[in-house]
């Protein structure tokens, strides 16, 4: 069997012969410095080193890697560990693309899956660890519940990508990245048994494209241009929107000040509108000096009194029993309430008749 420190150094000899000694164009610039263009969270597992399966070059990539490629959400007590290389990476090495890769048959997500409550642990860290990736669990076991456990696995290992995404919006400075546009986001996934690889970006929640928005208008615009939102505040809004008709006029009225808004009617409404308490009985149709007209009754035919005005006392027909005094005849010295009208002519068909 051979020595596994021999194994090394054959190796570093091969790659120095082979890579180093002959591409010093590509070794010299990285004596001075690293400008990564990528920063690449990828499992640990030894079947998918992304340096390999991506082609990439020293220098061009700025790798993270853990079980099951998992990012947690931020937290400056917990996994600072992670949380200091997004920051170096973002904030000294410039990076452009943050890249989460997952891949098949992974043993983090498939512990994960397996995870049941209350039942001991197996590992030290490896539990705790991949419970990260715990709601995208829940929404496998939720959305596909009818699907056989290697197959859950499957969906599971893009979701976890999914969620590593989504809790690197939530470190301040990948946040203010993707506001600016200097960084972006892309998801992968490395299909080892098929030698396929898929990659996406998340979609844009637009929520936080405008609370981004408004963050960015207020450091750019409104912390240093105080004099152009003074002069804002200082403007006065109407009252009244434009286009209001204004107060509707009260009811059966057409007065001068609603007069503007009478206008749009038409001429008979506003002409039932003036008369509408002025409606009085008429007599039946019949001669007389005024023609064949129907004329008013008169107050004291019948007529109804004027609104707003009290009723007049008429005295009550005698015999009735109101208003006399003990000891006084029924109806005695009391006109009677015919006595009160006036004798008047209606034609019939006879002629005229003198009505009492």
């Amino acid at each position: 069997m051979d020595d596994p420190v021999e194994r090394l150094k054959d190796g570093f000899h091969k790659f120095k012969t082979e890579v180093y000694d002959k591409k010093p164009e590509l070794f010299e610039p990285l004596k001075a410095g690293q400008a990564p263009k990528y920063v690449v969270f990828a499992c640990s597992d030894s079947r998918v080193c992304p340096s390999v399966t991506l082609g990439l070059q020293p220098g061009e990539a700025f790798t993270v890697r853990n079980i099951a490629a998992m990012v947690p959400a931020y937290d400056k007590t917990k996994y600072t560990g992670i949380g200091s290389a997004i920051e170096y990476a973002v904030c000294a090495l410039k990076v452009e693309v943050l890249v989460v890769i997952g891949h098949s048959c992974c043993g983090g997500i498939r512990a994960l899956l397996s995870l049941q409550d209350g039942a001991p642990d197996n590992f030290h860290f490896v539990e705790n660890w991949v419970k990260i990736g715990f709601p995208a669990k829940i929404k496998v076991k939720k959305d596909h519940a009818s699907v056989p456990f290697d197959d859950q696995c499957s969906i599971l290992e893009k979701e976890a990508v999914n969620l590593s995404l989504e809790n690197l919006k939530t470190y301040p400075f990948v946040k203010e990245g993707l506001a600016n546009g200097t960084l972006k986001l892309v998801g992968g996934h490395y299909n080892f048994v098929s030698g396929e690889f898929l990659t996406w970006e998340p979609p844009h929640n637009a929520v936080e494209r405008l609370k981004t928005g408004f963050e960015q208008f207020k450091a750019d615009v409104y912390d240093k241009k105080p004099e152009l939102v003074h002069g804002v505040r200082l403007l006065r809004l109407p009252r009244v929107p434009v286009g209001d008709p204004g107060p509707a006029p009260r009811r059966g009225l057409c007065r001068p000040q609603h007069r503007q808004h009478g206008a749009a009617l038409r001429q008979d409404q506003v002409r039932r509108r003036r008369l509408r308490h002025r409606v009085r009985r008429l007599r039946p149709q019949g001669g007389g000096h005024r023609g064949h007209r129907p004329q008013p009754l008169r107050r004291d035919q019948g007529a109804p009194l004027p609104r707003g005005r009290r009723a007049r006392q008429v005295p009550l027909r005698g015999g009735m029993g109101q208003g006399r005094r003990p000891g006084e005849v029924q109806g005695a010295g009391r006109p009677r309430l015919g006595a009160f009208r006036r004798p008047m002519l209606h034609p019939g068909e006879g002629g005229r008749q003198r009505v009492p």
